[in-house]
């Protein structure tokens, strides 16, 4: 944990006052810290106008307490540029740090603003010399000090920032080593703070708020809704997200939306705001009922939909049943019927419509759940706008989900004629029912006809009750396979596999979807599709191979070089280019790219290998590899390995591990031998030749062979 220590004033008119010294520091830590720590003292450093101006000059000191031996150090240090000037610095010992006295060591910098970590930073190193070991733990002393001069003053507010030291230990800047950096010890940082306090600023903005309006509207299908918002508080500029039916629309991210809805039904929508600062915003709530378009004779429930989650039982709520563009009305009979176990009705109200009250004779069961009623109006009426003619009040009974279906509706005119009429029935709900498909992935994005193909649907639960359904992925509109989703809990996610057998699929592309099926009174449907990606199924055949691998040699001299041969073929059924390359164990030897290579042709490419950088005595292993073809049919046959090559050590003709008196007397046995073909083609080799002793490979034994063995003469 990073400690922010306040100095008091004593302490900063102390570094203004030597702020042109070279210090030497005397190495008491005014702040120490636990073992394995690398911190920046003081700790926290604040300035007011009382004190300090632009211009001004203080002292900051890097410290180092250590519990194991340090061989060699490096430090980076980071600080802001646009607020402060790091003047000088050097190492609190003058030549070294105080942390190595008593040491011979080498030390280099504090280099300022570098171009190897850039403008506002230090960097500085210390090393001990052979055969100084290094410095034994424990130990704790100071390692250098930086001199910084203020920039900026600020008229109102403050400006803080960092003394970094977290920062360049993350990237491996900042370390401490116990043999010259082959190895790091784990250090903890701990940064230091600067502070400029300046006069008091404006104060702080109010916290963020937002409304929307409209907050209820009432429209004909097809018709829409501009909502605009109202923000306050909070850190502009702001970024708005609009939300239907607790479902972001990811193309309302305005400060207004013009909302269209798909159907009637009833519709609910807010806005969350979010500002500068991250922080966040949510608005009431408005509602939207969305009604049939004018014109046409309607019953319905009024509003449509009621998803209440905080509507438990004892709860009451009303519903009105509400008649639409009825002309010359005489009679309305309808039956609504609800799930009694869930809600009941408590109470009734008939309206007057166009200064009259119906004779209305109504019938109520309760334990089957249906309210009948025939309104007889003794004149006849119009309800153009429309105009509720019942309310009914309900009790909560239980959480669950009740329809409230319009049934045996029956519209007669004043001379007893049918009027032809739409029913639109209601539903309540204080639970969510809402499965989604999240996801779709399909194992691989090509896959040759008959092979199988696993297609991944990850499906989740957005209500608040327990599903059970299924999942389904198709092929364009072919379905691949189903699997039952069974008591998925509520905010549960799954993902179920379908295997695709691709046998008799034609060749093409074939976008992949996955589909939950609906559950009862799904609250939202439309997510769950979800369409992702192409799969390409392939019939031509795409297959490259290495076949063969071989080696010129079975053991070579290191310096030397060899030829390796591989063998690359065609076995598909177009022509294809690809690379081809040979390794010897993971050192690569070459790469050769193929072009247009025919079906069923082979090929050998032969690459030369230098072993120089072989390590003596070292098997090596040849291996041929083919880059894969795009829908590569086989990818087992793309390497092959084989044959072993030994490299000795150069000079070592009798391979006996080292370069001595037998290997000079092997050189002067052959000396002045030739090898085959020396003489003319197909002439044989000299009686004396031995091919071990020719170091250079130039078919002969001379003084340049002889001259290789004596350079390294007792190597081994």
């Amino acid at each position: 944990m990073k400690t922010k220590i306040l100095i008091n004033i004593a302490l900063i008119t102390f570094l203004l006052m030597n702020a042109f010294a070279v210090l030497v520091m005397a190495d008491v830590s005014a702040e120490p810290h636990a073992a394995d720590a690398v911190w920046v003292e003081p700790s926290s450093i604040v300035f007011t106008n009382s004190n300090a101006s632009v211009g001004t000059k203080f002292n900051v000191t890097v410290w180092l307490n250590m519990t194991e031996k340090v061989f060699n150090y490096q430090v980076a240090f980071y600080y802001d540029r646009t607020q402060l000037m790091c003047t000088r610095g050097g190492f609190t010992g003058v030549t070294r740090s105080n942390f190595m006295t008593g040491h011979s060591t080498n030390a280099i910098g504090p280099q300022i603003d570098t171009s190897y970590l850039g403008n506002g930073s230090v960097l500085a190193t210390e090393t001990c010399l052979a055969p100084d070991s290094g410095v034994p733990g424990p130990n704790v002393g100071s390692l250098l000090w930086l001199e910084f001069q203020i920039l900026i003053v600020p008229t109102s507010g403050n400006v803080t920032s960092t003394f970094d030291l977290s920062t360049a230990t993350a990237n491996g800047d900042t370390w401490v080593s116990p043999n010259g950096g082959v190895t790091t010890y784990n250090v903890a940082p701990y940064d230091g703070a600067y502070a400029y306090v300046g006069p008091e600023g404006p104060p702080p903005p109010a916290g963020l708020s937002v409304s929307i309006t409209p907050p209820s509207s009432t429209i004909f299908e097809g018709g829409s809704v501009t909502f605009g918002s109202s923000v306050t508080g909070g850190i502009p500029p702001y970024t708005y997200q609009w939300y239907q039916n607790e479902t972001s629309v990811p193309s309302a991210t305005s400060n207004t939306w013009i909302f269209t809805p798909p159907t009637s039904d009833f519709y609910t929508v807010y806005l969350n705001v979010t500002d500068n600062a991250a922080a966040t915003a949510t608005s009431n709530t408005a509602t939207v009922t969305v009604t049939p378009p004018p014109g046409e004779t309607r019953i319905y429930v009024d509003p449509p939909e009621i998803f209440n989650l905080t509507m438990g039982p004892s709860n009451t709520f009303n519903i009105n049943v509400t008649l639409g563009n009825a002309t010359n009305l005489g009679l309305c009979t309808f039956n609504l019927t609800y799930v009694p176990s869930v809600i009941n009705w408590i109470g009734i109200e008939v309206f007057r419509v166009q200064g009259q009250f119906p004779t209305a004779t109504i019938m109520l069961d309760g334990n089957a759940g249906f309210v009948w009623a025939s309104l007889n109006y003794s004149s006849p009426i119009s309800t153009d706008p429309p105009a509720p003619i019942v309310r009914m009040t309900f009790h909560v009974e239980a959480y669950g989900i009740s329809p409230l279906n319009l049934t045996d509706t029956q519209l007669l005119d004043y001379e007893g004629h049918t009027i032809a009429h739409a029913e639109f029935n209601g539903l309540f709900s204080n639970i969510i029912r809402d499965v989604t498909v999240t996801n779709v992935v399909p194992a691989t994005n090509w896959i040759y006809q008959g092979w199988l193909d696993d297609i991944n649907v990850t499906v989740k639960n957005l209500g608040n009750v327990s599903e059970t359904f299924t999942a389904s992925a198709y092929y364009n509109n072919s379905l691949i396979g189903t699997v039952p989703i069974v008591n998925l809990a509520p905010n549960d996610e799954t993902t179920a596999t379908i295997t695709w057998n691709t046998t008799g699929v034609a060749e093409g592309n074939y976008t992949i979807t996955g589909v939950a099926s609906t559950v009862p009174f799904e609250y939202n449907t439309t997510n769950n599709v979800y369409v992702d990606g192409i799969v390409q199924v392939v019939t031509v055949i795409h297959d490259v191979a290495i076949t063969n691998v071989s080696i010129a040699k079975t053991w070579i001299y290191q310096t030397q070089k060899v030829n390796i041969t591989v063998t690359a073929i065609n076995l598909g059924n177009l022509s294809e280019s690809f690379n081809v390359s040979a390794f010897m164990d993971a050192n690569l030897v070459g790469t050769t790219q193929l072009t247009n290579l025919a079906p069923n042709a082979p090929v050998n490419l032969t690459f030369t290998w230098n072993t120089t950088l072989a390590t003596p005595w070292g098997n090596y292993t040849a291996r041929g590899e083919a880059s894969l073809v795009p829908h590569e049919y086989n990818a087992t046959n793309n390497v092959y390995v084989d044959d072993i090559l030994t490299v000795r050590l150069l000079g070592d003709i009798n391979g006996d591990g080292k370069v001595d008196g037998k290997d000079l007397g092997a050189v002067a046995q052959a000396f002045a031998s030739y090898g085959p073909n020396y003489l003319y083609p197909g002439s044989p080799p000299h009686p004396r030749w031995d091919p071990n002793a020719d170091m250079n490979g130039d078919n002969k034994i001379d003084g340049k062979d002889l001259g290789i063995v004596a350079s390294r003469f007792g190597t081994f």
